[in-house]
């Protein structure tokens, strides 16, 4: 493969018009609008709208993230950036929820500490501390009945809310 002037192209194998050794996103699916990077640029939410963030887990009752939670959290971090790139004055909440296990109070401290444990580990993957507040919410707005096992851990969850679009 050559350019316009017949010089030899820098490998890009997903052709994404970014050459592999600054490709930062790889295997990027073919057709997706990337940024300099070579990372798919991310849809902007509507705001209000909320991402349940899928495979963040904590230490039973503290705020303490497990380990297997930073990939997750990495991925998300990259994806709010590229919004935050292309709307640099948006604002999201990091809001934490709990079953209703407990007391409401005890819940509501737990979920705090959980949204602000989330906030700490996306600021540390690169995402603007000024562009997040974290919020507990405890046991209210559940996602599904509290009756059941599978309903309290749906009910246990972290969410980010786009609140503020940017410019």
């Amino acid at each position: 493969r050559v350019d316009a002037n017949g010089c030899p192209l820098a490998p890009d194998a997903d052709r994404d018009g970014v050459e592999d050794s600054r490709d930062r996103c790889p295997a990027t699916p073919a057709g997706r609008n990337v940024d300099a990077n070579g990372c798919p640029l991310a849809e902007l939410p509507a705001v209000g709208a909320s991402l349940v963030i899928r495979n963040i887990n904590f230490v039973t009752g503290r705020a303490n993230l497990t380990a297997a939670s930073g990939q997750s959290l990495r991925d998300l971090a990259i994806s709010m950036q590229a919004i935050l790139r292309q709307s640099s004055g948006a604002r999201f909440e990091v809001s934490g929820y709990t079953d209703n296990r407990g007391a409401v109070a005890a819940n509501r401290r737990l979920s705090q500490s959980r949204a602000e444990s989330v906030r700490t580990a996306l600021v540390a993957a690169g995402v603007p501390a000024s562009a997040l507040t974290a919020v507990g919410y405890g046991p209210d707005s559940p996602k599904a009945p509290n009756t059941t096992a599978a309903g309290r851990a749906q009910n246990r969850r972290v969410e980010i809310i786009l609140v503020k679009e940017g410019k």
